[in-house]
């Protein structure tokens, strides 16, 4: 679990149990992917589908603001996270290499991620809050 919190009042929550509890040695399962944004003006949630690959299962998207009053909105769709979602991402930096180009998405956009990451890590291990300025990005 971590708790992501910005200085404008936003707060995100992720639960990546993905590979948690004795689901492999015979008690139930819980396997999923659940996350949360809370912020000053509403709320969304929702769950990453990919834990059940191969088994093509999409991921959800719930989301209430104050605009909305006492409604939850939740649109759905039929693609899937894992393998749909990189086969833009995929083509574009196949299409860069070809053309000796810059893909649009670069692995330095990544080393914010592994920051992230080692934070995550870094929290656990000293038992306090970390903030990504402790890393050199």
């Amino acid at each position: 679990m971590y708790i992501l919190e910005y200085a404008s009042g936003l707060r995100a929550a992720a639960w990546d149990d993905v590979w948690t509890g004795p689901a492999r040695e015979g008690a139930a399962e819980d396997i999923s992917i659940r996350w949360r944004l809370e912020g000053t003006d509403g709320t969304a949630r929702g769950t990453i589908g990919w834990p059940e690959y191969p088994k093509r299962v999409p991921s959800t998207l719930d989301y209430t603001t104050r605009s909305l009053g006492n409604a939850w909105q939740q649109p759905r769709w039929n693609e899937v996270w894992f393998p749909d979602a990189f086969a833009g991402p995929m083509a574009e930096l196949l299409c860069a290499l070809e053309e000796g180009a810059q893909p649009q998405t670069s692995g330095r956009e990544n080393l914010g991620t592994m920051a992230l990451v080692d934070a995550c890590y870094r929290s656990v291990r000293e038992h306090r809050a970390v903030e990504l300025k402790e890393f050199n990005l």
